[in-house]
């Protein structure tokens, strides 16, 4: 509930970030995101 809440607090933060933060943080960013979406294509689920 509150992790949910947070996401949607974050969201209209966003841009601003994209504005004030450097490209090497948003590079980061998508590295971390790619990598996590891969590894929960190829774990299979532990249910």
């Amino acid at each position: 509930m509150f992790r949910s809440l947070a996401i949607g607090a974050m969201i209209p933060i966003v841009p601003i970030f994209m504005v004030i933060l450097p490209g090497w943080y948003w590079l980061s960013v998508l590295v971390v995101c790619v990598g996590w979406i891969v590894y929960q294509l190829t774990t299979p689920p532990s249910d």
